[in-house]
C-alpha cells in the first residue's frame, strides 16, 4: 500500500505561498475558466458541479476581483469563455454536445446573446484574435482550430492538427498544451512568457501536486511559481491580470486517503507578485 502522507519533520510540512489568496469558494460548486476584464475590475467564470466540471460545462457568473458580489449572468451551460480587448463582448461555447457546442457572442453593453453560424458544433475553446478585434479563433474537437469574424463571415481553417485547448500570441500564433501538462496555456499580455499547469513531486512516495510554471518563449527556460494552494492540488485554467503580474486559476484540494480523494468544489485563487516576489 502506498503511503501518501508520510511523517514529516516540521520544517518540511507544507507552507502556502504568501502571495496566494483565495478569491472565491462556493461550497460543492466548481468555479472554473476564470477570466479578468481588461480594466481589471471584474472576473467572469463558469460555475458547475463538484468535480471534472470543465468536461460538463457551467453557467456564466461574474464577481468583483475580490470575490464579492458574485451573480449569475447567463443560465445556459457553457464550456469556454473569452473576452474582447475592449471588454464589451464575451465569446462562449455552449455545451450542447458531449464534446462541445456552438459559438455564441454575448454583448455586455446591449445584453444580447447571438449564435455565430460555424461549420462545426463541437467547439470547446475560444479566443479573441490579438491582432483583429473582429475575429475569433475557436477549436473544434474533431476538425482543429478555425478563425471566423464575429458576424459569422470569413470562416477559415487555421490548423487541423491542433484539437486541444489553446491561446494566441500577440501575432495570433497558436500556443497549445504541452505533453503531460494540463490545459489551458495562457500567454502573458506583454512579455515572452506562457503560463502552463504542470505536476511536480512533493514529499511522499509517488505523490505529486499541480503547480503553475512559466515558460520563456525565447529561451524555453521554465520556472515553477509555487502556486499550489494546498499540498496536494489539482489546478486548471490560469489567466493573467491586465497588469501582467498576477494570475488567477481554478484549484481543487486532494485530501487524505489511499488513494487521495478529491474534495468537491473547485475554487478561484489569485497568485500575486508573479515577477517581483
Amino acid at each position: 500500500m502506498i503511503n501518501f502522507f508520510p511523517c514529516e519533520p516540521p520544517w518540511k510540512k507544507f507552507k502556502r505561498n504568501p502571495n496566494l489568496k483565495l478569491i472565491k469558494s462556493d461550497g460543492n460548486y466548481t468555479l472554473f475558466y476564470p477570466i479578468v476584464t481588461p480594466d481589471g475590475t471584474q472576473i467572469y467564470c463558469l460555475r458547475g458541479g463538484s468535480e471534472m466540471t470543465y468536461w460538463f460545462g457551467g453557467t456564466l457568473w461574474k464577481m468583483k476581483t475580490d470575490g464579492t458580489e458574485a451573480t449569475e449572468v447567463l443560465s445556459d451551460t457553457f464550456c469556454a469563455l473569452a473576452i474582447s480587448a475592449n471588454g464589451q463582448k464575451l465569446a462562449l461555447a455552449t455545451k450542447t454536445e458531449e464534446t462541445g457546442g456552438k459559438l455564441v457572442i454575448f454583448d455586455l453593453v446591449g445584453l444580447t446573446l447571438d449564435t455565430i453560424l460555424t461549420s462545426h458544433s463541437d467547439i470547446f475553446d475560444v479566443v479573441f484574435s490579438k491582432t483583429d478585434p473582429q475575429k475569433i479563433y475557436y477549436c473544434s474537437k474533431n476538425y482543429g482550430v478555425y478563425r471566423i469574424n464575429i458576424d459569422g463571415s470569413g470562416e477559415e481553417l487555421i490548423n487541423p492538427s491542433i484539437r486541444n485547448y489553446f491561446d494566441l500570441t500577440s501575432s495570433d500564433s497558436i500556443i497549445t498544451r504541452m505533453p503531460y501538462y494540463h490545459p489551458k496555456p495562457r500567454v502573458h499580455p506583454s512579455l515572452p512568457y506562457i503560463a502552463y499547469i504542470k505536476p511536480k513531486p512533493v514529499a511522499g512516495a509517488y505523490a505529486k501536486t499541480d503547480d503553475i510554471i512559466l515558460v520563456n518563449m525565447e529561451t524555453m527556460d521554465t520556472t515553477y511559481l509555487n502556486a499550489n494552494p494546498y499540498k496536494y492540488s489539482w489546478i486548471f485554467f490560469p489567466y493573467w491580470f491586465p497588469d501582467g503580474n498576477k494570475l488567477i486559476f481554478t484549484a481543487y484540494e486532494f485530501v487524505g486517503g489511499d488513494p487521495l480523494r478529491l474534495r468537491p468544489g473547485g475554487e478561484i485563487w489569485l497568485l500575486e507578485k508573479v515577477f517581483n516576489k
